[in-house]
């Protein structure tokens, strides 16, 4: 077993073959299925948030505004699942199952012989749609608070494979629709990055009668979630430095040009760097990405483009496809030498459709240049084989709208001071850019002039419980 420790949450799991495994520990009540959790309180839940997730999708939720305790407890005819989703707007009133607040759990079962999969989602409106065993029957039950709702679901060992018992193990994931706006505007999950179907490295429930040593809670930091979007102009950030380099033109500067851009077979690229000193160096980066607005290419085939971290200083107003700045050469040229740019792409996106948004997954590398900001050279980014064609992507010097400029957006989680009340111990287990309208014509390009720069929004969580192991009980029939 190992102890995990994040931004002052202690997460004491035990990890085995790429997933959590959980432990019990004897009660010796059973619950009612009414959707009332009361006869639930002597056991310790397993609590999910955009905190401890291994994927979110869509809008980062907050701990008010969606977070997750699971409990489980099992006799030898019965596995039980308690849940306590917090929502700060239910939505329980869709005309299907994927657009209400829900919760999902996801098993991997044997039967038989056979390899089964069963995905159990119960909704705020009082729902089960079950995946995987459609003709099974399980008891379930929903019942609605002002700040979220409770679930409970009975899954008789019958419909599985005769009986629950002790050293019973099996694959299992809990995932979290969160649909304030009557679609979903968030999805996280315990494990992985989907509850159907099965895929390797779900976590591991384990069924034993192993009584657990009293647990004593310690106050725990709330963190304070951040997301930060840095854009030349927005805000009064200009920090942003751009420019392209061409094998056509070997020596020409385009620091000051409206484009940047990429053509396919690496015959042109593009230098781009974003000034990272507003984000706090003690920040726990979860999501950042780069997204590029592509006005125009040559012809209709696509272009792959591939993003390499820089290794040197290079000048906006001075580089070339030859020189990194007016006194100093490229080691390769167009940026290809070892002591230029890392030789692996940390990034890469297809372009198909023009007159949109294109964005890279580039958290890895922002989590390194905020841990050792004297190596934040940027990035090249350059067009991946393929047939013979060309985008022209706007640049941080784009005058008309400025809002189709580079932008980095850096979603992060920052420690706060350790409170001084004592909770109760329970377990734990792409921001896309607005549309705009197209610009349509050609300004002279001139830099935005310097703005004030308002504060990052910011959210903080609502009290969660301390996580801590999640003991699955054994009760006696």
């Amino acid at each position: 077993g190992v102890m995990l420790t994040n931004l002052g949450r202690n997460l004491v799991t035990h990890y085995v073959s790429n997933s959590f495994r959980t432990h019990p520990y004897q009660i010796t009540h059973s619950p009612t299925i009414d959707g009332d959790l009361s006869d639930w309180a002597e056991v310790g839940a397993l609590t999910l948030n955009a905190v401890n997730a291994s994927r979110v999708e869509g809008d980062m939720p907050s701990w008010v505004d969606s977070s997750v305790q699971v409990r489980s407890v099992y006799t030898r005819d019965t596995l039980y699942f308690g849940v306590r989703v917090f929502d700060d707007v239910l939505i329980a009133d869709s005309t299907d199952t994927d657009g209400d607040d829900a919760i999902e759990i996801a098993m991997k079962t044997h039967r038989e012989n056979i390899l089964r999969i069963y995905q159990f989602r119960l909704t705020a409106g009082g729902r089960l749609h079950l995946t995987g065993e459609p003709n099974a029957s399980f008891p379930f039950a929903v019942k609605q608070r002002v700040d979220g709702f409770d679930a409970e679901l009975a899954l008789p060992a019958h419909n599985f494979h005769g009986a629950w018992f002790d050293g019973q193990s099996f694959y299992t994931s809990f995932g979290v629709i969160d649909a304030d706006g009557g679609n979903r505007d968030s999805y996280y999950l315990w494990q992985k990055k989907q509850t159907w179907p099965y895929e390797t490295g779900w976590g591991a429930l384990r069924l034993t009668t192993f009584e657990a040593p009293p647990v004593t809670p310690q106050p725990q930091a709330q963190p304070t979630g951040r997301t930060e979007k840095l854009q030349q102009g927005y805000q009064g950030y200009e920090d942003v430095r751009d420019t392209r380099i061409h094998s056509w033109e070997e020596a020409t500067n385009y620091g000051d040009s409206m484009w940047i851009g990429a053509r396919s077979n690496d015959l042109s690229a593009s230098l781009l760097s974003f000034e990272l000193s507003d984000i706090p160096g003690e920040a726990d980066v979860f999501r950042a990405t780069l997204s590029l607005f592509e006005w125009q290419r040559s012809n209709p085939q696509p272009l792959a483009l591939l993003a390499y971290p820089l290794r040197r200083p290079w000048q906006e107003m001075e580089a070339t496809w030859l020189r990194a700045s007016a006194s100093e050469s490229w080691q390769m040229a167009g940026a290809n030498g070892e002591s230029d740019r890392a030789q692996l792409e940390s990034a890469q996106v297809t372009l198909e459709n023009v007159h949109q948004w294109h964005s890279l997954d580039v958290t890895g590398l922002v989590r390194e240049w905020i841990e050792q900001p004297d190596q934040n050279y940027g990035l090249v980014i350059k067009g991946g084989p393929g047939a013979a064609t060309e985008a022209d992507l706007m640049s941080s010097n784009w005058q008309e709208t400025p809002q189709y400029r580079p932008e980095l957006v850096i979603s992060y989680w920052l420690a706060a001071a350790t409170p001084t009340s004592t909770v109760t111990p329970t377990s734990t287990a792409t921001v896309t850019p607005s549309p705009t309208p197209i610009p349509t014509s050609t300004l002279t390009p001139t830099r935005t002039p310097t703005r004030t720069r308002t504060p990052a929004a910011t959210f903080s969580p609502s009290p969660s419980p301390t996580p801590v192991t999640l003991y699955l009980p054994l009760l006696q029939s």
